[in-house]
């Protein structure tokens, strides 16, 4: 997982407003009385229910905007995957949130049409599923804190609450998650946020093989080019020929690359680095974030 840096400037007025007003509709919505025959009456979850499936596609529209935010990849996972069908995922579930061990309640509905509430996410990680009976996918999932205060309508600070699952676009969020050498997720951190790694590892299934395999190989590319760059630097005076090959600036180039936030399971590649004993090798990922700071910052 890497922080996603979003682009507010990039949502037209146009969406908003249209937003705007889907919002206001579901906000109008109440439980038809008994003055409405019993064979048509609806409640104020069925009447939302019906507006968010019939404007579906707004949020579809800012699709390609938020994959551009990321470089085309999942923002839980940061895996490329072009033949997955990608969702526009509301962070804070919009119809239900349905939580394992906890009574059902109702979403947030008036963030349904909030682009601060999407986050890009690829089938798997996004949609219900079970494995070993085990169920895995976010789906509609929003877990807190026990202590948490629980926002259940417009105006309640959503900040307060305590959310178990990282979010992507927390920069400090996206510190908690690293990985090891085989390709598994692990926990950077200790305590409570250490039990939130754990549980949107376990939910978002960001353990599963085929994440698990492609970072392994991630790691195995990186650590490779590490190994040579670490050859090059151990060359003696007397077998130093500057033209022969790649220097050890050319191998450590070539692992910086891989720490680029464009290349698929960069987080991986900054694992790699960081966990390695050489002092060097540990520094190259502050190296990828000066140079992308711009002229007048260094690595330190």
């Amino acid at each position: 997982m890497i922080p996603i840096r979003t682009r507010p400037d990039e949502i037209s007025n146009d969406w908003i407003e249209r937003a705007a007003a889907v919002t206001r509709q579901l906000d109008a919505c109440v439980d038809d009385d008994e003055s409405v025959a019993e064979d048509v009456r609806r409640t104020r979850h069925q009447k939302q229910a019906q507006i968010m499936n019939s404007s579906g596609n707004l949020w579809s529209e800012l699709k390609p905007i938020l994959m551009g935010w990321s470089h085309q990849k999942c923002w839980y996972s940061e895996l490329r995957d072009d033949g997955s069908d990608y969702h526009v995922d509301h962070f804070r579930p919009k119809l239900r949130v349905r939580n394992s061990g906890e009574p059902d309640r109702d979403g947030y509905w008036w963030l349904a049409f909030e682009w601060t509430n999407y986050r890009l996410a690829v089938g798997w990680v996004n949609s219900g599923h079970k494995v070993d009976k085990v169920r895995k996918g976010k789906d509609d999932a929003f877990p807190l804190h026990p202590t948490s205060p629980v926002c259940r309508r417009p105006g309640e600070d959503i900040s307060l609450e305590i959310s178990v699952l990282l979010d992507p676009v927390s920069e400090t969020d996206a510190l908690l998650l690293d990985f090891d050498e085989t390709g598994l997720p692990k926990s950077a951190a200790l305590g409570w946020n250490a039990e939130r790694v754990r549980d949107s590892i376990k939910l978002l299934h960001l353990d599963c093989p085929r994440m698990v395999a492609a970072r392994q190989e991630v790691w195995r590319r990186c650590e490779r080019h590490l190994t040579n760059a670490l050859a090059a630097l151990s060359v003696t005076a007397s077998d130093f020929r500057p033209r022969d090959g790649k220097t050890a600036e050319d191998w450590m180039e070539e692992a910086c690359l891989m720490m680029e936030p464009e290349s698929p399971l960069s987080a991986v590649a900054i694992a790699c680095a960081t966990n390695s004993p050489h002092t060097w090798a540990r520094r190259l990922p502050a190296k990828v974030a000066a140079r992308r700071a711009g002229p007048g910052t260094t690595a330190s």
